[in-house]
């Protein structure tokens, strides 16, 4: 049960400034100049959301979780909880249990945590913490500051459609793709397409 207990901080937080800086406001490193004692600024999680997680299962310590490899978790922008994913945090939601969150809207995302270091701070491409091994490395080979969306995968190719405002499979608008703007949807350059106005906002099950 102490698994669940949110009563531990992150090894350090990381607040985005007024003008756009990033700082330490706080540190669990006793030699630190923001060491102090919690006065309920930091936020306390589990020790099951500060776990790392992973995408193969541990086999070969790829950071993630069974849907995307990345080596970040996000923090849900009501609740605080750490999920490794949207997803992660549908397959919560779906438990019988009766404290649920809501579902996880990535674009209201405004902080993530290393899972190499346990640093929490402002939603970004890379960890932003000195003392972590992997400072300035991206926590994927694919993120979007959009969608707060990461991807490792090795050999897939992701692009961000500015019209769907998501995340797509493919090289990109132009490359591979182009979106219809009739459809108001991304459809393959080689395959010949046939407009359905509105498509993807249809409630038709066919």
């Amino acid at each position: 049960a102490t698994r669940f207990k949110r009563e531990t901080p992150p090894s350090a937080y990381f607040k985005k400034t007024e003008d756009g800086e990033v700082k330490l406001v706080w540190s669990s490193d006793p030699h630190s100049a923001q060491f102090y004692p919690n006065d309920g600024s930091v936020p306390l999680f589990s020790a099951s959301e500060l776990a790392p997680t992973y995408h193969d299962g541990g086999i070969n310590h790829v950071l993630g979780c069974p849907h995307y490899a990345r080596s970040c978790k996000l923090r849900h922008p009501t609740s605080g909880r750490l999920y490794t994913c949207r997803l992660c945090c549908e397959q919560t939601r779906e438990m019988a249990t009766n404290d649920k969150d809501d579902a996880l809207d990535r674009y209201e995302v405004s902080e993530v945590l290393c899972m190499r270091c346990n640093a929490l701070q402002p939603a970004g491409k890379a960890c932003v913490n000195p003392s972590c091994q992997w400072v300035g490395k991206p926590f994927a080979r694919y993120s979007c500051n959009i969608c707060n969306f990461y991807d490792d995968s090795p050999n897939k190719s992701i692009y961000h459609c500015p019209f769907c405002n998501v995340c797509r499979t493919g090289k990109g608008l132009g490359i591979d793709y182009r979106h219809c703007m009739r459809c108001n949807a991304c459809v393959s350059i080689k395959d010949e397409h046939h407009c359905i106005p509105q498509r993807l906002q249809g409630n038709c099950p066919i």
